[in-house]
């Protein structure tokens, strides 16, 4: 199962990735004390310490379907989605290709399919576009 998920979408792994430290920062959101690293598509991406993310940006009707927005299973996806579009200029990467990469990170950390298909086409439809 970890052989196939990591081949399966192959952006990113969750051993690419470093475990994000937080703390409790304004209005409920996570500061991260600790940087945030990742390789997706070939690339090193790194979210700073300090910076501020709400996790997964889920209306709290849909936690009962979708999870709560800092459940560890999304969370490092979030943090990674909320910087890449937060910071556009940081890594020359479409909007499009942002929300494939959330797609693809949270199945690397073992979220399930139609889940993961959900918040993607929530970010797709509702995210940010650049």
């Amino acid at each position: 199962d970890l052989h196939r998920r990591r081949h399966s979408f192959p952006t990113r792994r969750s051993s690419d990735l470093t475990d994000p430290d937080f703390r409790r920062g304004p209005r409920g959101n996570l500061r991260l004390v600790t940087s945030l690293d990742a390789i997706a598509d070939g690339r090193r991406l790194h979210v700073p310490a300090g910076f501020l993310t709400d996790g997964a940006s889920i209306p709290p009707l849909m936690w009962p379907v979708v999870g709560h927005p800092y459940s560890p299973s999304s969370l490092r996806a979030a943090i990674l989605h909320d910087w890449l579009c937060r910071n556009p200029d940081a890594h020359a990467m479409p909007s499009p290709a942002v929300h494939r990469l959330f797609y693809a990170s949270l199945r690397a950390d073992g979220v399930a399919w139609l889940r993961a298909w959900a918040m993607w086409l929530a970010v797709r439809v509702f995210g940010p576009r650049f």
